[in-house]
């Protein structure tokens, strides 16, 4: 029986909030499907992950060919948030965002929330007793 590669993927990323929100991001823009050479799938063991090296290395590649590929900038720039994300990879922000379509800024903001464990309902208690209402989580 085929592995589900969603199921897969989100297991792969669990536990690692920064890693489980590039693999969503990833998911949710639909850059991670098999067609792509950072998603593997390991047949031995049937499980799916993302090869960050791999997706490092062809963010660079595909700047300059991102048409053949069929990569708007607008998903090149997703490319590099979700690297930047699980991997530590560099970005510019200031010159990254300005692409993003706006369905791909929001999955970016949700993304970088979900990155900073902003995925549950949060409460502040202050030092003076206060406990603020709570607040819904920016990302889920």
């Amino acid at each position: 029986m085929p592995s589900d590669r969603t199921y897969e993927l989100r297991h792969w990323a669990f536990g690692d909030d920064v890693r489980s929100a590039a693999v969503e991001l990833l998911l949710r823009t639909d850059l991670a499907n098999e067609a792509h050479p950072w998603v593997v799938h390991d047949r031995a063991w049937d499980t799916w992950a993302i090869d960050l090296d791999t997706l490092t290395e062809h963010i660079t590649g595909f700047a300059a060919e991102h048409r053949a590929r069929h990569l708007t900038p607008s998903r090149l720039a997703v490319l590099s948030v979700a690297a930047a994300l699980a991997d530590d990879a560099p970005i510019k922000l200031r010159a990254l965002l300005p692409s993003l379509e706006y369905e791909h800024a929001e999955l970016v903001m949700i993304a970088l929330a979900h990155s900073a464990g902003y995925t549950q309902f949060t409460t502040t208690d202050t030092a003076e007793g206060i406990v603020y209402p709570p607040r819904p989580p920016l990302a889920i």
